[in-house]
């Protein structure tokens, strides 16, 4: 699984860089499940954002304490949805639809008993974003609505 790259308009103080970073951010979320591997994830993650952290220790515990692995899993963000919202406290609001693909988990031993299938679906997910020594970084995310 190749680390993703970051590239160079995620680093624009635009609303096209704001995208481009969240889908990049979103590549980091996807590899840190893929690998275990959470360090992309958090370069670009605030150190005290909630739902980052809850994110690493998940990708880290199927990883390594579970020894599990998905297939077919898969979270993405349709850009094509996303909205700006006023900026808050320095911060972007962005609005955007998740997408999680179906898929299983699963271990040595066949299909994980501690991870269910997943069936698949969307979500609408805010994003708080912030600008910080020439580069964007989440500080939380969270689901809107149910």
């Amino acid at each position: 699984m190749p680390k993703p790259v970051l590239p160079a308009l995620a680093k624009k103080k635009t609303f096209e860089g704001q995208k481009a970073f969240i889908k990049y951010w979103m590549e980091t979320y996807n590899y840190a499940f893929d690998t275990g591997d959470t360090a992309p994830f958090g370069a670009v993650s605030a150190p005290d954002c909630k739902a980052c952290k809850t994110i690493t220790t998940g990708a880290k515990a199927m990883r390594m304490k579970n020894s599990a692995w998905r297939v077919g899993v898969r979270t993405d963000f349709d850009l094509s949805t996303a909205k700006q919202r006023p900026a808050v406290d320095g911060m972007q609001v962005i609005d955007v639809r998740a997408t999680d693909q179906p898929g299983t988990f699963w271990t040595t031993t066949g299909e994980s008993k501690s991870y269910k299938p997943i069936k698949g679906g969307t979500a609408q997910m805010r994003l708080w974003i912030e600008y910080i020594a020439g580069h964007w970084r989440t500080v939380d995310m969270r689901k809107i609505g149910g």
